[in-house]
């Protein structure tokens, strides 16, 4: 998950308004798929579709993030008037988490390795830095401010980079400092040019970085770096320069995706993938809309694209809204583990409130 990402998607209008059984801190009925009124409509309610599983009394929180650490625990963030707002979910409803110290927290991202450690990066309204972490009874400050490009492996391994230079094109000397605080240990390590993206996959840690074309030792294509024992190591580069907005996600069994960015053109979009061996990549079908937020392994053999578009790692499957829903949008998606469902936050066309939707079999 990494803020620097534009939030986009797609708004999809359906017939009507949320029904009125909906309420916080309960399950919604399942919804009645309405008859398609066109071959067009009648495609696209073929296809897997989201339905509308919890809302926030209208007025009060948005839902920004959502991370899932296994069917029986899920945690979405966002804000309200009170300050950072957190739902739990629990195995049989959403319900909300009281929040101590939460006041002046605005959640830039949420991270869970387990139901007993969530870390939720903030800023205040003045933009400066915090960190709040549950242990699944309180809340504390914690012991770092995990900016929203960190990775959290467990609450004693955090990693992040701190970009020396502005970005690319960058000086021929411009290096990222990517860092490890392990037990109040921090290890730094020089990763050449400008870090674009970090994604972990099970204990390992993947870098992307994009060296400066400038730099007279450099090709200015693309590096990935892993994760050892030893350190960062770099695996084969990926062979050619990134688009603006490159996003990264990886497997624990050492599988890589790049998403190549927003290039203003679907034709220009690739899919990017390392096996562990070698890279292959594949242009990204035109019909296939999707934001620029929520790229994340999908616990399986792909990646979501956001929650509209899935690659399986065999097929791409486009997800649709499921009626009778208010015209909505979902942004980010948090595959289940364990399971072949999933999790996405969003919000209504119009008012203030935010909403869970589910693909797929209740967990």
């Amino acid at each position: 998950m990494n803020s620097r990402f534009l939030r986009a998607g797609l708004v999809i209008a359906a017939t009507a308004a949320i029904a009125g059984g909906l309420c916080a801190g309960t399950a919604a009925a399942q919804p009645t798929r309405t008859s398609a009124a066109s071959a067009a409509t009648a495609k696209k309610a073929s296809a897997p579709a989201w339905h509308v599983y919890f809302h926030s009394r209208v007025g009060t929180a948005d839902l920004t993030y959502v991370a899932a650490t296994g069917p029986r625990d899920a945690f979405a963030v966002g804000g309200d008037k009170a300050g950072l707002y957190v739902l739990h979910w629990t195995g049989s409803a959403w319900r909300q988490v009281p929040v101590s110290g939460g006041k002046d927290c605005i959640p830039t991202a949420v991270q869970a390795t387990s139901a007993d450690n969530v870390w939720v990066p903030c800023s205040d309204i003045s933009g400066s830095p915090g960190t709040l972490v549950y242990d699944g009874h309180s809340w504390s400050k914690a012991p770092l401010a995990a900016a929203a490009e960190s990775v959290v492996l467990s609450y004693s391994d955090v990693w992040g980079y701190t970009p020396s230079c502005p970005g690319p094109p960058s000086a021929p000397d411009c290096t990222t400092d990517v860092w490890r605080w392990n037990d109040g240990t921090v290890t730094n390590y020089s990763v050449p040019g400008y870090v674009m993206a970090m994604s972990s996959g099970g204990s390992r840690v993947w870098v992307l970085s994009e060296p400066s074309a400038n730099s007279p030792t450099s090709t200015g294509k693309a590096q990935v770096y892993e994760s050892t024992g030893a350190g960062l190591h770099q695996i084969a580069s990926l062979g050619r320069r990134l688009g603006i907005f490159p996003q990264l996600a990886a497997s624990p069994k050492g599988q890589v995706w790049i998403l190549d960015g927003d290039t203003g053109s679907h034709a220009r979009q690739a899919l990017s993938y390392w096996n562990g061996h070698k890279w292959s990549t594949q242009l990204i079908p035109n019909r296939f809309d999707f934001g620029s937020w929520g790229f994340v392994f999908d616990d399986q053999d792909g990646v979501w694209l956001g929650p509209y578009t899935h690659w399986t790692g065999r097929k791409w499957v486009a997800t649709s809204p499921s009626g009778p829903t208010q015209a909505y949008e979902l942004m980010e998606v948090a595959p289940i583990p364990r399971s072949a469902s999933a999790w996405a936050v969003g919000f209504p066309g119009s008012g203030r409130w935010g909403l869970i939707a589910l693909l797929g079999k209740r967990p």
